[in-house]
């Protein structure tokens, strides 16, 4: 898998919160931003997948807001509170029961070494 695949990126999210829950630390935005990730993940990727993590139930604390902009037929979409973001119960076990993220997990080993946390 390449490291911008979207399982991936997935499990490193959630890696992260896992082990920020474990050590009962807040997350650091600018970890769960992307913005020491290895390769370069445009917004709308990361949009896309922080709104799969909390529609599937796999993250809480994060918050997708959605603001109309005036003379505009496109709306301004961000990411907010990464800093409270937390996995759930659910997304602990997609870590450990998915085979997709399994094979993530490999890659992150792989890159292991520029990881930030």
């Amino acid at each position: 898998m390449a490291k911008d695949d979207y399982f991936v990126i997935v499990c490193y999210v959630l890696k992260y919160l896992y082990e920020c829950l474990k050590a009962g630390v807040i997350p650091k935005e600018n970890i769960l931003n992307l913005d020491v990730y290895p390769v370069e993940i445009k917004d709308s990727y990361k949009l896309n997948i922080y709104k799969n993590l909390l529609k599937d139930g796999y993250i809480d604390g994060v918050e997708i807001v959605d603001i109309p902009r005036l003379g505009s037929s496109e709306n301004l979409v961000y990411i907010r509170n990464l800093n409270k973001a937390v996995i759930s119960p659910k997304g602990i076990e997609y870590l450990d029961e998915n085979s997709m993220i399994k094979k993530a997990i490999k890659t992150l080993e792989i890159i292991s070494n520029v990881l930030p946390w």
